[in-house]
């Protein structure tokens, strides 16, 4: 069973090193793991910070359960990572320091103080995946001293400079008083000294200090680190630190003038008390009460090796040196991350700190516009989202009056007041506050109750908004609805004093992944929205309302007497002006416009107008309103929503046949924004994805969409879910480079559910009422049969197994494993079952399957180096269900897919091989962990393939390198192509009959090239000349649509090269000639849209009516 573990093994890498680990930056590289809990116990892997604490390991996070397997967790979902680099880029520091030399002095160094004895916090399990239960034996554990319990404190000193100091004296205190006093009669060069002082127990915070050097009779490096005060009864924490880490820090001057790790680690923690103690909020009037310090620092290569009886702790790892290059990359990691921080704070550090202590991410509960396609009124997908204005440290809350992201916000404050004075373990266990007694007061817009209304309630699940209202009703006479208490399978309180019960969110995740209510209301056709998170029934809860939460939320829908809606809103979006436009509406005096910028979570009201027109600057994509007010000052409902989308650089355009809506890709923000038939804007569908800078895209029949974008290619189906992915890593010359055109073409992939056998499949295996795999039968078989997602299937329990031998069967370099599974459980279900495993455990290892909710791929050659990890998210996993699950392996790639999307991708510096042993079906090399499920039609390739992937085609042009390029959707390089003819490739349009135009903006002009459909390309002839920089061109199959861009017109040919028409400006009410055209494709109804880069706008010309020189054949008699 495979496990998992931090991707570059200082698992706080995603947020404090994101802009040193650049050439990692786009992918996740290499997590690492092992096969079994024997060859985790073996490897001495412990777990490093994920999700949430186990206690028992040091307060590392992970979820953990008594019926689970030892599994070391630590792989944030990809999800996590990519917002964790994002939240905390604007946190790292603008340049990085110089080495230099500490000056030739004595230096005394305080590192830290401990206490004894120390006694265990809450160790916490999760024996149904999500309910914290005590660990059983633990519930009596003692946590803190007795009152009057004697207690030692022990200051760890050192001489950390480069000559002897003589003889000081130092001091220890108690709340400021002088308790013990004595001198040192020197200390060598390196020399640690301890020394201890005896007090008895009190529950109160006390503040204990220890000093030396008290009468500054040392000149020596630093008088910064003389000296430590802590509060008694501060949570302690366990550090370990590898000697590359601890050395690199030597070389530069940290924050307390010293040249230490130790110093600059104490100034991380005292800035964490400082935010501590800045924290005051009307939540919180004495700021964050609790107070955290180092009982333990220690240098070692095992920094997962952590000590019992702590509050969490953290390790600082270095990733493991790569064996194949004569460089130390262990070693200059570390000098990259001293260098980095030594003079500074690591908010990224603090950040997982907090997390030790039991607190969420809060960005948790933000949701992602474009996994929010729940229909508004006027039946587009409403593409909301949630997301903080003033982020705190965790990603969430609000930081105002502060706004600063590096503060803890009050609702963090209150949260973690909520826990003081207890030892930690438990995480997330403060959400479970909820009132007994939720209420929803819904008012018009002129603050009447909002009686006979419509409310349904949707509930995020992991960035997401499912379709279907976990809650639905109406209000009641007085607007009053009450959002009903939800049954849980168990109630539980926490040893911390947080009870689990019936609420509006049912079973509480702890992580806060469904943690926000989309609260829709409705009436006459008239609706509104709310978001309403957990965060704030929590502060309800807190602020005394235990009993009775009423939500009183002033919607905008009108009372019944109120003037109708405006029928119509239009608008224009040019060189970042917005225009808006209305009819003037009988009775009415003047008229309200309302804003909601992206993420589209509220309105604001932007102004008033007696005029039928209104004109703004918008700094972003931004949703307009406007209502009109008749002369008793009522206000009707929302007309039609206007939304603007803010086009800095629209750079490519197509039609999607099958759906009847354009695309549009705009490069600078990199979205791929949606709009309907008559060109009204939908929204951003690829909000998640990077795709900034991308210049093309190409639009398959099929609905399938490539984008390039540089050095990579994204290819997405019918629903806008990823496909493919081609891009660069450190450790290969690119398949691509500056990517400028891309043409999508051949077979529609597929996931067949009955594979052929070609020349590429080295395994095969149907297991239709036989265990033969391509002539093979296994070495071990036992199994029953099952009907199959064609024919039949084996179905893998308890004390089953297939093994076969791996000679011939698997190419460890690059291949494809496509497999159906069916499973028999859940995808609640959080128990480790292996579908597929290939090596012998010990120095290579192949595995896929599923644990604690997600599918995973790994690869591991047991050298410590070349490992990587996989993840898929299981959603929609019921027992019955088939999923086809795809595996694709490269020399620099590795790739896993689920029911045919792109799940995850990770960049390998080489292949991972070792001896290959046997190939396992539903169980790992160890016959343990069976699969529980049906398996069926089960194929390994000798290329990196899913499906039909490798009949897949894409055709990228590159404008700077002057060739064309044939890669398939792995993106193995087939062909490429240049011919003195085609100077400088950009835009790409299929013609059919085996025809593709390319624009060649080295001499204006159109190309046409014969095309086999496989790899093969010649140039053929010159479709068209005359033309100055042709960009992106497009074609129905019927006529050819060239942007002339420099000439500022767009031009539509015939197949034969034949102008039809010549358009200088669009007739869609956008006044002016265009600009410079980059884009231009034709819908099926005539009409064309234009991407007009020059003027920052997307216009249409309807049927060519206007602005436009037709040319009609000439007939000779």
């Amino acid at each position: 069973m495979v496990a998992r573990r931090a991707v570059l093994v200082v698992s706080y890498v995603f947020i404090g090193l994101a802009a040193l680990m650049a050439s990692q930056a786009v992918f996740r590289v290499a997590g690492a793991g092992a096969s079994s809990p024997q060859v985790c116990r073996q490897r001495g892997w412990l777990p490093p910070p994920a999700l949430f604490p186990i206690q028992g390991e040091g307060g590392r996070e992970g979820r953990a359960g008594s019926h689970l397997p030892y599994i070391p967790p630590g792989l944030h979902p990809p999800s996590w990572a990519s917002r964790q680099s994002r939240r905390f880029t604007a946190l790292l520091p603008a340049v990085t320091a110089a080495p230099s030399a500490a000056p030739d002095l004595p230096d005394i160094q305080v590192a830290y103080l401990s206490r004894e004895p120390l006694y265990p916090s809450y160790v916490v399990e999760y024996p149904d995946g999500q309910t914290p239960t005590l660990r059983p034996g633990t519930e009596n554990d003692k946590h803190w001293p007795d009152v009057g319990e004697p207690i030692t404190f022990t200051a760890h000193l050192a001489n950390r400079g480069s000559q002897p100091a003589g003889l000081f004296a130092y001091r220890w205190r108690i709340d400021g008083r002088d308790v013990l006093t004595g001198t040192i009669s020197g200390l060598m060069p390196g020399q640690w000294i301890t020394l201890t002082m005896y007090w008895q127990w009190d529950q109160a915070r006390h503040w204990v200090a220890f000093a030396a050097d008290i009468g500054n009779a040392i000149t020596e490096v630093s008088e910064q680190n003389n000296d430590l005060e802590e509060a008694t009864n501060a949570l302690y924490q366990d550090i370990r630190v590898h000697p590359y880490i601890y050395a690199a820090f030597t070389h530069y001057l940290n924050n307390r003038g010293s040249y230490t790790f130790e110093d600059w680690l104490q100034a991380q923690y005292a800035t964490m008390n400082q935010r501590f103690a800045q924290a005051i909020y009307p939540e919180a009037p004495q700021g964050i009460l609790d107070r955290v310090r180092i009982n333990s620092i220690r240098v070692s290569t095992d920094v997962y090796d952590a000590l019992p009886n702590y509050d969490g702790g953290w390790q600082f790892a270095v990733p493991p040196d790569d064996p194949d290059t004569p460089e130390n990359e262990s070693m200059q990691w570390a000098e990259q991350y001293a260098a980095a921080f030594a003079g500074g704070v690591d908010w990224g550090l603090i950040h997982e700190l907090t997390h030790q202590l039991g607190f969420i991410d809060l960005y948790t509960v933000h949701v992602d516009p474009d996994r929010v396609l729940l229909p508004d009124k006027d039946g587009l997908p409403l593409l909301a989202s949630y997301t903080c204005r003033n982020c705190d440290l965790m990603g969430g809350g609000d930081t105002a009056p502060y706004r600063d992201a590096t503060y803890y916000s009050g609702y963090a404050a209150a949260a973690l007041n909520r826990n003081y004075g207890y030892r930690r373990g438990y995480y997330g266990d403060f959400l479970f506050d909820i009132p007994l007694t939720n209420v929803l007061s819904v008012r018009d817009n002129a603050g009447a109750p909002l009686a006979g209304a419509q409310v349904q309630v949707y509930q995020t699940s992991w960035n997401s908004l499912p379709e279907t209202p976990v809650i639905s009703g109406m209000t009641d006479a007085n607007g009053m609805f009450m959002l009903p208490n939800r049954p849980l399978s168990v109630s539980v309180t926490t040893a911390t004093g947080h009870t689990l019960h019936p609420n509006p969110f049912g079973q509480i995740d702890v992580v806060g992944e469904n943690g926000q209510f989309l609260i829709k209301v409705s009436r006459n056709g008239h609706e509104d929205y709310l978001w309403k998170q957990i965060l704030d029934f929590n502060l309800a809860y807190w602020a005394g309302m235990t009993q009775t939460y009423t939500i009183t939320w002033q919607t905008h829908l009108p009372p019944p007497t109120a003037l109708p809606a405006l029928p119509a809103t239009t608008g224009r979006t040019e060189q970042g002006i917005v225009s808006l436009s209305w009819s003037a509406q009988a009775g009415a005096v003047g008229y309200r416009l309302y804003a909601s910028a992206d993420p589209f979570d509220e309105w604001q009201l932007l102004g008033r107008t007696v005029n039928t027109s209104f004109s703004v600057t918008p700094t972003w994509h931004t949703r307009y309103a406007v209502t009109a007010i008749d002369a008793a000052g009522r206000e009707s409902g929302f007309g039609p929503i206007y939304r603007a989308f803010y086009w800095v650089y629209p750079s490519d355009v197509t039609y999607e046949q099958e759906m009847g809506n354009w695309l549009v890709l705009d490069a600078h923000s990199g979205a791929i924004v949606s709009m309907t038939p008559n060109g009204r804007v939908i929204g951003n569908r690829t909000a998640r994805w990077d795709l900034v800078g991308a210049q093309a895209f190409s639009h398959a029949p099929d609905g399938s969409l490539a984008v390039a974008k540089e050095a990579s290619l994204t290819v997405f189906n019918n629903a806008l879910r990823r496909t493919g992915y081609v891009g660069r890593s450190d450790w290969e010359s690119p398949p691509i480079d500056q990517a400028s055109g891309v043409l999508l073409t051949g077979e529609v992939l597929t996931t067949a559910t009955r594979f052929a056998n070609d020349a590429a499949a080295l395994f095969l295996a149907h297991f239709d009422g036989d265990l033969n795999a391509g002539g093979s039968l296994p070495l071990t078989g036992t199994a029953t049969f099952t009907s199959g997602v064609s024919g039949q299937a084996v179905e893998i329990g308890p004390g089953m197994r297939l093994a076969y031998t791996s000679t011939g069967h698997i190419v460890q370099e690059q291949g494809g494993l496509d497999m159906w599974v069916r499973p028999d459980w859940p995808d609640a279900d959080r128990q480790a079952h292996v579908f597929f495993s290939a090596g012998d455990g010990r120095n290579y290892l192949f595995e896929v399957g599923s644990v604690e909710g997600y599918i995973y791929a790994y690869l591991d050659s047991f050298d410590g180096y070349h490992t990587a990890t996989l993840w898929s998210e299981k959603t929609a996993w019921q027992p019955g269900t088939w999923h086809h699950i795809g595996v694709a392996w490269m020399p620099h790639w590795f790739k896993l897919y689920v029911d045919g999307e792109l799940a995850d991708v990770a960049a390998l510096r080489r292949a991972i091989i070792g001896t290959p042993g046997l190939l396992t079906i539903g169980t790992d090399v160890n016959g343990e962990y069976p699969a529980m499920a049906a398996i069926d039609e089960v194929r390994i390739s000798g290329l990196a393939r899913l499906g039909n992937s490798d009949r897949v085609r894409l055709l990228v042009s590159e404008e700077m390198n002057g060739r064309i390029k044939v890669l398939d959707l792995m993106g193995n390089l087939l062909a490429t192509w240049s011919e003195a003819h085609v100077q400088r490739p950009r835009g790409l349009a299929d013609l059919g009959n085996g025809l593709v135009a390319v624009a060649d903006t080295g001499d204006g002009t159109i190309k046409l090239l014969s095309y086999d459909g496989d790899r093969a390309l010649a140039y053929r002839s010159t479709f068209v000349g005359g033309l100055s920089n042709p960009q992106n061109i497009s074609s129905d199959g019927v006529q050819v649509i060239v942007p002339d861009y420099g000439h500022g017109s767009v031009k539509v040919f015939d197949l034969n090269g034949s102008l039809q028409a010549l358009y200088s400006g669009p007739n869609d009410g956008y006044e002016g000639a265009f600009g410079a055209p980059a884009a231009a494709a034709k819908g099926s109804g005539g009409d064309l849209i234009v991407a007009d880069k020059a003027r920052r706008r997307v216009v249409f010309v309807h049927h060519g009516e206007m602005n436009a020189h037709l040319y009609f054949p000439v007939i000779l008699r």
